[in-house]
């Protein structure tokens, strides 16, 4: 969404000296970045996550539980650790 106060797109004269910094592909790349952390905040505003609540390395920590269904159709958990998985 294109804010109010530089109408319809970019003006001319801003896309001119951003073409002085960055080639065409440096600008495809940063455009895509800028597209990706915006879809992260909102995301993260939708999902109402709590600011500086993340800690680094946290989530390899977690234990995950596995459902192994048996052949007597009962379901047992087993816990294990993810610290070696690769995501």
């Amino acid at each position: 969404m294109t804010p109010a106060c530089c109408g319809p797109g970019v003006p001319d004269d801003v896309y001119e000296r951003v073409q002085e910094q960055f080639s065409e592909d440096e600008l495809v790349h940063l455009s895509l970045a800028i597209v990706a952390i915006n879809g992260w905040n909102r995301l993260n505003i939708a999902a109402r996550t709590v600011p500086g609540g993340y800690v680094a390395g946290s989530l390899a920590k977690v234990s995950r539980v596995e459902l192994i269904a048996r052949s007597d159709q009962s379901i047992t958990t087993r816990a294990f650790d993810v610290s070696s998985c690769v995501l």
